[in-house]
């Protein structure tokens, strides 16, 4: 809350005491001023957040194509669907 509820707490129950003349409304008040601070505080980090996610998401879909645009497969690796391979023998292929 960065001092904001607290700052505010003291004028709170000054104004509440001496406008309504109650310790109920002052202490109210200065409630209303820490909640209040508090909303603030959360709306403005969920408003960061959500950015810096959007902004998060932008970067890996870039990363994932300029990854896919620029990947090159060797000429000696093959898919897993291509050539089936047994682990029998140490992992090594088996001729049937």
């Amino acid at each position: 809350m960065g001092g904001m509820g607290g700052g505010l707490m003291g004028p709170g129950i000054a104004i509440g005491a001496a406008a309504f003349h109650s310790a109920i409304a002052a202490t109210g008040l200065a409630g209303a001023a820490i909640g209040g601070s508090y909303l603030l505080a959360r709306t403005v980090y969920g408003r960061i957040v959500r950015r810096r996610g959007e902004k998060l998401h932008e970067l890996m879909s870039w990363l994932v194509e300029h990854a896919s645009a620029t990947a090159v497969r060797g000429p000696g690796l093959a898919r897993p669907a291509e050539e089936p391979r047994s682990l029998e023998g140490g992992g090594k292929p088996v001729d049937r």
